[in-house]
């Protein structure tokens, strides 16, 4: 049975977050940010209509507020907002860069995997098949 997952791309790469855009919105409603304050509102804005992200794929680098800055707040808005019963959103970080301390503060502050750049789509399908988030099956 197929699985409808409401899906939030953070990233400040129009072509990366078009290409993510194209490969996950057959499975579910999308929506895209460009940046970590526009993704702590967009988390907050779904809670409130009570249809909360299950699926944040998030990129490390951007400006105004990096990825592992808006991790730490969405970690935070999801342990204060989202209902013990409902199953946790799962976060996907992004990073073209190998900085491999950045990794490693976002694996520390709670999301559930990481993805190098440029994105494969059968990688990015084994992370989130890895991360619980099978949805349908597919080609890759």
């Amino acid at each position: 049975m197929e699985r409808r997952v409401k899906t939030l791309i953070v990233d400040d790469d129009f072509m990366v977050a078009q290409y993510l855009q194209t490969l996950l919105s057959p499975y579910g409603e999308v929506v895209t940010v460009y940046d970590g304050r526009q993704a702590i509102e967009a988390v907050a804005v779904a809670f409130n209509e009570g249809k909360p992200f299950a699926l944040i794929c998030l990129d490390i680098f951007m400006p105004e507020m990096d990825g592992n800055a808006a991790l730490q707040v969405i970690k935070q808005l999801n342990a204060e907002r989202q209902p013990e019963a409902t199953v946790p959103t799962k976060i996907l970080m992004m990073t073209g860069r190998a900085d491999k301390a950045k990794v490693m503060q976002a694996l520390q502050d709670g999301c559930d995997d990481f993805i190098i750049k440029p994105i494969e789509r059968h990688t990015l399908f084994q992370k989130l098949a890895a991360m619980g988030m099978v949805i349908v099956s597919h080609k890759g």
